[in-house]
């Protein structure tokens, strides 16, 4: 994950760590799941939308590049 998120700012890296953490642990990509996946019952609401504004927010695209030309190896 280091290795991905480097160049990003620590916001952006904690966003990116939530996002791949919920999406593993909840094996699904729909927001809902994945902010049940990494929060306690009576957060679930608070941390969809903290995901949710995020996910319009930061620019993972050098993240995203990185994985992709590190999978296509």
């Amino acid at each position: 994950m280091a290795e991905f998120s480097r160049g990003l700012r620590v916001p952006e890296q904690k966003f990116l760590r939530d996002l791949v953490f919920g999406i593993l642990r909840s094996q699904s990509a729909l927001l809902s799941k994945i902010a049940r996946a990494i929060s306690e019952p009576a957060d679930v609401i608070s941390v969809y939308k903290r995901l949710d504004i995020n996910l319009g927010t930061y620019d993972l695209s050098r993240a995203y590049s990185r994985a992709q030309s590190t999978m296509l190896k």
